[in-house]
Parts: structure tokens; C-alpha cells; sequence
């Protein structure tokens, strides 16, 4: 080997300034050098010869590695590489080893990533060495060298993960994923971590390396597709959010600990689209962690730590519990509205994007200009969809926007900005398919088709029609899903939904109820489902998830109950699966029984509209036995107006009777006149004079029309029930503005007021007993 030829053919690269020139030289630099170099049998030992090689090619713009991809797979690099893994923990090489780690990581970020610059790095022998160190990391704490070639190294790595979505379940790289999640959660990082330094810039070698490099690398893991990965990062999450959550309690703000807390929160993520966890009861740290987040925001900061707790909050907006969490916060949306104008085009997006999902309808109405964040979603939507490298950012925006898009006046600027297109695009083309962007696309046009103008816009794509037809056959449940419900309801638009029809509910029925709700309720659900089939009820319920046509098996199901039961939480108000569902119910002009889920849950938007006017029965407010007993009141109730309306047959067992509501003459002025003694002789005009004499004008709107059998049906069922009736009469009041509330004391002196003119006995129900004031008269 001649050195001097080496040595030569050095200076000759780093003398020539003309780039073109430069170009040309560079490869007759790789011939010769890599001809030299291979004139020894063994690694050669002049490593100052080595050191010049290496420095040479680092002194080369690492543009031109990637204007020159034949290079990369050199010989040359793999030479290089070989002296890497031979002399990685050689002390008086760390110099060297720095520099290599250097050069490999210039070529990585200075070129597209082909399989033979991946085939350089994702090499067992050079990642076998890398693991060690981690094994082993106490002992290095003073290598610095060695600790910042480790470093750029795990970001080389960090790049194939983030751009190679091919190698995700590669087993070699699975290898040092795991190394370094058994670091994260060893004592040595632990204690690392409870002594962190307020600022990034104050890291020293090892804490840049275990709270930077580690981090980072970890962060952009395929978690969603990798069950060992999810495990292993459950695993970091259970061991460290305490300590996380405790340290981010004190007055100090750790711009560190902020990033360590950003990626703790991808577990609620992940978590989001685990089937199996869907109630999984999160960890009351996370709350404390969102609440951290949002005091934090309100301090001043450094855009690195706003960004980081911002990218917590958008992580945690994943689990629908921690949305309605976030939703309650008073400080949030202010602080969110006033970030939104940073100059910081991250920290602007992830504000918006957390808005985009705790906004209610009337923070839509109140915005100055809704129109604004709608075209802000649109710049960033199409900034990022020809732009490999923000796929995963493309797939953060989609999942806000499914949020943002059940919102009527979003629905109209989005069809009116031309998004409609956007969306098929992610749905179609081949390079979004190993990420959740076609399902979330999907999901959103589901949302959208519920508005005229974008259904119009979705069946002229013709294409995209056809394409829908064939992923209604695609293995992937979700996407399947998503295009059985649309073009469901393209062929309901061409034929017009059919209305139900009047009839005893015995004999029209297949079904008594069809139970609609998320499967993120069904543990709730399941055991309604379960107490209304013990109590003999034919019910219909999508247990397991349904495969196929599952919109036609819904419809079917709607079209043959005689009752549909919409369980209300926001995560059913999110889904547009059940939008479908409670939407076709309510076309049809199904009997209604809304139930709540979740404590203060309050419908709004588009199910706010559904359920309007009609008595809730809540299931996070009373004991389960209470509730069910409430629905079942409610059930009865709705059956005997049905019976009253159908076939005048008003005299029924009492415990089952009920008043029949009417919307007319609540508002009329009838004259006051004296009352019957006997309540069966009451007239309408009788029942309002008893309820205005007896300052009960609360329930005028509750007994409409109603004579004095009727009111004393609706007496009957008060005794039976007293305060599940109590909880109806006042949800029928708090409809009607023009009436005073109905408080406890009034319905107590409403009971006590009638009771005079009550049957003394009811035991004998073949036979109408004799009211009291009968007997005495």
C-alpha cells in the first residue's frame, strides 16, 4: 500500500474549490483509496492515515453524497465501516471513532435513504457493538467521544425509522430498540433523571446522549405496528410517569423533563388504538401530567418547551376520556387561542390542532372567523401530502380534523375550500396505506357525506366510487368499515329512507330495542344489554363488531326495533359510524331513548339535535340498578302513549300508567272554575284550574290536554317511581322556557295536593275504586 498516493489523492478533494471539478475528483478519490486500503491483508494500523481518509470526506459538503448515490455503495464505506466495529471501544481510537460517526451520519441526512446507504448502517456486527455500549453505559460516563458517536449514530437510526416504513419489524434494528428501552428504565437513568438541569443547553455528555439521542430515537418508533415495541414502551411508561409527574410538581420548568413527558404520552396514543384496551382505566398521573401542561403554558418559556407541551397535550387529546378532561379545563382554550398566533409554525399548528378537538359547537358560533382555522387545516393539508417526511404530521392533522369536521359550519368550509379532493388522495394513493391516514380520511368523509354539498362533490369522483367498492373488501376491518357506511349512504340517498309505520309494537317488531353505542362503552353497555334480555326484551346489539355489511345490518336492525337506544358520550358523538346509526333512526322517526355514559356528559352539535326534547336516563349519575330501573319507567312510559294514541285505552294497570304529552294548549288561557269532588269527573279545563290554584304552574307543560284519569295515571306512576318521575317531569319543564323550574318542594306539594282526590284503595285493578272525597260525599 502506498500512503503517499493516499495522502495525495486528500489534498488534491480538499484543495479543489470548482464544485463540478470536485464531483469528478470525488470518485477517482473512492478508486484509489479503496484500491490502496485493499492492499492489506488485515485492518491496517497507520491510523493517522485513516484519520485523514475520514477527515477528507467530512471536509466534502454531504450534499454530494446524495447528488452521487452510486457512492454509497462503495467499498470504500464499507472499509470504513469495518474499522468502526473493529476499533469502537478502543480508547485511544475515540477520535476516530468520533469521526467516522460523523461522516456515516453526514451521508445518512445528506442523502435520500436507499436500500444500500440502510444496508451500510443495518448491519448486526455494527449494531451488536452499539448495544454493548448501551449495556454497559456506567462505564463510558467519561468517554465523551464515545458518547457523542454514539449519539449521531442512534439518530442515523432515527432516520431509517422515520422514512423507511419497509424496515419497521426489521429484527436487527428491533434488537437495539430494546437495548435502549432497558437503559430508559435502569437505575442509572432514573437517577440520571431525578438530578436534570433546567435547560437542554445544560446537559453534559451522557444526559445529551440519555435524554436527547435515547429519546428522540425512541419517540419515532413504529409503536402502532409492533407489539413488542408497545409493550416495551407500556413498560418505560409505567416506571417512569411517577416520577415524571412528581418532578414536574415543583415551581421548576425542565425543558428535559418536558421532552421525557411528551414521550411518555405516546403510550395514550398507542393505547387509543389498542381494541383491547378500550376500557383500560388510564392512570390518574396523566391527568396531573395534562395539568401540568397547561399551567406550564401560561409561564414563559422556550419554544422547545412549549412545543414539547403542546405535543403532550395533542397526545393525550387521543383518548376520548382525556378530551372531555381537557375539554372541562377553563384555562385552555384561552391560552390555546392566544398561541395560535405564535410565529412558530409548530407551535400555531399543534394549538390549533388541540382546539380543532375540545371546541364545541358554540366556540364554532363564537369564533370571530371559523373560516380561519378551516383554511389554516387546508395550508397545512397541503404543505404536508406530497412531502414523505411529514406523513406522520399529515396523519396528527387528520386525527384533529376528524374532531373539528362534526361541526356543521366546518363541514360547509370545508366543502367550499375544495378539502373533498385532499381527502380522496389519502385514501387512494399507494404511499399512505402502512399508516393510519386512509382510515382517518375515510372517517372524515363518512362525517362529511352527512352534509348535502359534500355528498354532491363525493359522487361525481368516479373513481374514488369504485375504489370504494373495492375496499369494501379489504382485509383491514377499519378501512372495510368506512367504505361499507359511505356507500351505504350513497344508495340511501337514491332511495329515500322509509318512515315507520303506526301499529301495535307486539306484532310489527323482530326487535323491542336495538342498543346503539361505542364499543369504547360496551363494558356498560354489555351489562344493559344483558339486565334487558334477563327481563325478557328482544334486543339487538353489535357485540363483537360486526364484519361485511355492517350498515345494512344496522339499518335492518333500526327498521325492526320497536325502541333504539343511543348511548351518549363523546366518544359516540365523535364516531361517525354512530352518527350513521342514530342519523337513519332519526330519519325513519324511530321512538328515541337517550342514555348517558359518562359523568357531565351534555349531547351537542349534530346529537344534541337528535336527543333534543327527550328525557335522558343517566347512567353516570345514579347507581346502575337505579338507572336501569329508570330506563326501563321510560320504556313503559313511551308504550303506553303508544297504546293511548293507537286505542283509546285508558284504563290500564296503574303502575304502568302514564300521562300522554301534547304540545297544544300549553300556552292557551283557560278560565279557573271549581273542581269535582270525584278527580274522575275532571275536565282538561279542571286539571289546569287545580294546578294554577295551587300555584303549580311549573307542570302545565307536563299535562297537556289532560283530564282527571289521566292526571291520576300520571299520579300513579309518581308513586310507583317517585324519583324517577321526578327526574322526567323536570326534564319536560326545562324545555319550556315560558314555566318556572320544577323544584322538589313543588313536586311534593303537587303529590300532596292531589292525594285528596285519590282512591283510598288500588289493590282491586278489575274495578276503578271510589275517590276519597266520593266516599265522604
Amino acid at each position: 500500500m502506498d500512503a503517499t498516493i493516499i495522502t495525495q489523492q486528500c489534498n488534491v478533494l480538499l484543495n479543489q474549490s470548482d464544485i463540478s471539478k470536485r464531483n469528478e475528483h470525488l470518485n477517482e478519490f473512492f478508486s484509489s483509496v479503496t484500491e490502496e486500503l485493499t492492499k492489506c491483508s488485515l485492518p491496517m494500523t497507520d491510523f493517522n492515515l485513516i484519520t485523514t481518509i475520514v477527515s477528507t470526506l467530512i471536509g466534502i459538503d454531504k450534499n454530494q453524497f446524495g447528488k452521487q448515490s452510486h457512492l454509497m455503495k462503495h467499498k470504500l464505506l464499507i472499509i470504513l465501516r469495518d474499522y468502526l466495529i473493529k476499533f469502537f471501544f478502543n480508547q485511544e481510537q475515540n477520535h476516530l471513532i468520533n469521526n467516522l460517526s460523523i461522516l456515516f451520519y453526514n451521508i445518512c441526512y445528506g442523502s435520500v435513504l436507499t436500500d444500500e446507504n440502510i444496508q451500510l448502517f443495518v448491519y448486526k456486527p455494527l449494531i451488536d457493538e452499539i448495544c454493548l455500549f448501551y449495556e454497559k453505559i456506567e462505564k463510558y460516563v467519561d468517554e465523551t467521544k464515545l458518547i457523542q458517536a454514539n449519539g449521531r449514530l442512534l439518530k442515523i437510526y432515527q432516520r431509517i425509522h422515520m422514512f423507511r416504513f419497509g424496515l419497521q419489524e426489521n429484527s436487527i434494528l428491533e434488537i437495539l430498540f430494546i437495548t435502549i428501552a432497558k437503559c430508559i428504565v435502569s437505575n442509572f437513568f432514573i437517577k440520571k433523571l431525578e438530578n436534570l438541569p433546567k435547560m437542554m443547553s445544560q446537559l453534559n455528555p451522557i444526559e445529551i446522549l440519555l435524554f436527547d439521542s435515547c429519546i428522540e430515537f425512541m419517540y419515532w418508533q413504529p409503536y402502532e405496528s409492533n407489539a413488542v415495541e408497545r409493550k416495551h414502551l407500556f413498560t418505560i411508561c409505567e416506571t417512569l410517569l411517577q416520577t415524571v409527574v412528581g418532578l414536574m410538581s415543583s415551581s421548576i420548568v425542565s425543558e428535559p423533563l418536558i421532552r421525557l413527558a411528551c414521550f411518555i404520552s405516546l403510550n395514550i396514543i398507542v393505547g387509543s388504538n389498542d381494541n383491547a384496551a378500550d376500557e383500560n382505566t388510564i392512570d390518574a398521573n396523566y391527568y396531573h401530567l395534562m395539568d401540568y401542561c397547561i399551567s406550564m403554558l401560561d409561564h414563559r418559556g422556550t419554544i422547545i418547551t412549549k412545543r414539547a407541551l403542546l405535543s403532550t397535550l395533542c397526545h393525550c387529546a387521543y383518548n376520548i376520556d382525556m378530551i372531555v378532561y381537557l375539554k372541562n379545563n377553563l384555562l385552555l382554550k384561552p391560552l390555546l387561542l392566544k398561541m395560535c398566533e405564535s410565529d412558530d409554525t409548530e407551535i400555531s399548528f399543534n394549538s390549533y390542532r388541540i382546539l380543532a378537538i375540545i371546541m364545541n359547537e358554540e366556540d364554532i358560533k363564537t369564533l370571530a372567523n371559523s373560516s380561519k382555522i378551516v383554511s389554516l387545516f387546508y395550508i397545512y393539508f397541503i404543505s404536508m401530502i406530497d412531502d414523505s417526511i411529514q406523513i406522520m404530521t399529515l396523519q396528527s392533522l387528520l386525527h384533529s380534523l376528524k374532531s373539528l369536521v362534526q361541526h356543521e359550519q366546518i363541514k360547509i368550509e370545508l366543502v367550499k375550500i375544495e378539502t373533498v379532493p385532499l381527502l380522496i388522495r389519502c385514501v387512494i394513493e399507494a404511499n399512505f396505506q402502512k399508516t393510519k391516514i386512509p382510515q382517518y380520511a375515510l372517517e372524515i368523509l363518512l362525517t362529511l357525506s352527512f352534509n348535502d354539498e359534500a355528498l354532491k362533490v363525493l359522487e361525481k369522483e368516479v373513481n374514488f366510487m369504485s375504489h370504494l367498492k373495492v375496499l369494501e373488501n379489504s382485509t383491514e376491518e377499519t378501512i372495510q368499515r368506512g367504505a361499507n357506511h359511505l356507500l351505504w349512504l350513497f344508495d340511501q340517498k337514491i332511495q329515500s329512507p322509509i318512515m315507520s309505520k303506526s301499529g301495535s309494537f307486539s306484532s310489527r317488531y323482530k326487535f323491542d330495542i336495538m342498543l346503539s353505542y361505542s364499543h369504547t362503552d360496551k363494558k356498560i353497555c354489555f351489562q344493559i344489554y344483558e339486565n334487558l334480555v334477563r327481563d325478557g326484551f328482544h334486543v339487538w346489539i353489535d357485540r363483537d363488531q360486526m364484519h361485511g355489511d355492517t350498515m345494512a345490518a344496522m339499518a335492518n336492525a333500526i327498521e325492526n326495533s320497536e325502541f333504539v337506544v343511543i348511548c351518549m358520550s363523546e366518544a359516540y358523538k365523535q364516531s361517525p359510524y354512530c352518527q350513521a346509526e342514530a342519523h337513519y333512526a332519526f330519519q325513519r322517526q324511530c321512538k328515541l331513548i337517550p342514555l348517558v355514559m359518562k359523568a357531565k356528559y351534555k349531547p351537542e352539535g349534530w346529537l344534541g339535535i337528535i336527543v333534543s326534547g327527550k328525557i335522558y336516563v343517566d347512567f353516570s349519575k345514579f347507581q346502575f340498578d337505579s338507572a336501569y330501573s329508570i330506563l326501563k319507567n321510560e320504556i313503559q312510559r313511551k308504550r303506553i302513549a303508544t297504546t293511548i294514541i293507537d286505542s283509546n285505552k285508558i284504563y290500564l294497570d296503574p303502575r304502568l300508567r302514564v300521562p300522554l304529552l301534547s304540545s297544544s294548549s300549553v300556552g292557551q288561557d283557560r278560565p279557573i272554575v271549581d273542581l269535582p269532588l270525584c278527580i274522575d269527573a275532571w275536565s282538561e279545563d279542571h286539571v289546569r284550574s287545580f294546578l294554577r290554584n295551587n300555584n303549580l304552574t311549573s307542570l302545565l307543560p307536563v299535562f297537556p290536554d289532560f283530564n282527571g284519569s289521566l292526571l291520576y295515571q300520571a299520579y300513579s306512576m309518581c308513586q310507583a317511581g317517585r324519583e324517577s318521575m321526578f327526574q322526567a317531569m323536570r326534564n319536560e319543564v326545562v324545555t319550556h322556557e315560558t314555566v318556572p323550574p320544577l323544584t322538589l318542594a313543588t313536586y311534593l306539594r303537587f303529590l300532596e295536593r292531589l292525594k285528596s282526590y285519590i282512591p283510598i284503595n288500588v289493590n282491586d285493578q278489575s274495578q276503578r275504586p271510589i275517590p276519597t272525597l266520593c266516599n265522604i260525599m
